[in-house]
This record gives structure tokens, sequence and C-alpha cells, in this order.
């Protein structure tokens, strides 16, 4: 369906311009994000269809479908949003996946992860102090 709106988006405009009624025309900005929402959700798209289509994924497609999804919501999860909240939206996710046990799932891997930036900042420390 947005995809559809972004192939009609000259017709929207038109539209917009003969039609004063019609106030529902998206903005420059909101058609770039419109784009951006797309290219995010086509690959759930494509792996839901894949895997709930008559002919049955293999492993190997199931796991390289997971591994898209898992890399698309790490790679939106990069982007420079305050950080602070990167955190608390890992343990949200997890809570509303998992219920009340999203909770732990969600220490635990804050804990690893705070557990690697720990042996990370050692491991750079050490560097500094050999190299000087």
């Amino acid at each position: 369906m947005l995809e559809t709106v972004i192939g009609q988006r000259e017709a929207f405009i038109l539209l917009s311009d003969i039609d004063p009624h019609f106030d529902c025309c998206l903005s420059n900005e909101e058609y770039d994000e419109v784009k951006t929402i797309i290219g995010f959700l086509k690959p759930f798209y494509d792996i839901t269809v894949l895997f709930s289509g008559t002919s049955y994924p293999t492993a190997n497609l199931y796991f390289s479908g997971v591994w898209i999804i898992h890399m698309k919501i790490k790679e939106v999860a990069c982007v420079d949003h305050n950080p602070r909240y990167k955190l608390q939206f890992v343990e949200w996710c997890y809570v509303r996946l998992l219920g009340g046990e999203g909770v732990q799932v969600a220490k635990l891997i804050i804990d690893n992860l705070k557990a690697f930036f720990q042996e990370y900042l050692k491991s750079s420390n050490e560097v500094s102090i050999s190299s000087s």
C-alpha cells in the first residue's frame, strides 16, 4: 500500500491542486519518511510471505530470512538516536515479545553488553599503556 502511494505521488499532488477539499497531500519530507519505512518493512513482508507460503521453506531459507530481519533491526538500532533510550527500547521490545520473561531476557542482554564494553575498555587501556 505504501509503495502504491509513492508510485502515485504526482497524481496526489495534481489532485491537491485541483480539488480544494483534498488536504491530505504529503510533504516532501513525509514522502522521504514513507520511503524509509518501506525500506525497513519490505524485508519483513518478503520473509513473512516466504514463511507463510505453501512451499514450506527449508532450514537454510529460514535462517537466511531470520538473519536478514536481525540485520535490518541492527541497522535501524545503530542510527544516531539518543543512546540512553536504546537499552530501554530493547527492554520494551522483549517485554512486548515475551511478556514477563522479557524483563529477565533484556536484563541478561544488557548485562552482557555492559560486560563486553568493560572488557573492551580494559583491552583498550592495556593497548594504550603498552604503546606509551
